[in-house]
């Protein structure tokens, strides 16, 4: 989970899966959302 209460976004990324990344997962939507800002937190 990964929240930014200034852009009053948040992003929750819930997977069943033992293979998945929800981090990466997370990453990569925020570039499509905020791709200014998420390449900023990197």
């Amino acid at each position: 989970m990964a929240l930014w209460p200034e852009q009053k976004l948040g992003v929750v990324v819930m997977c069943d899966s033992e293979y998945a990344s929800p981090g990466k997962l997370a990453a990569q939507f925020l570039k499509i959302v905020m791709p200014q800002d998420s390449q900023q937190s990197e």
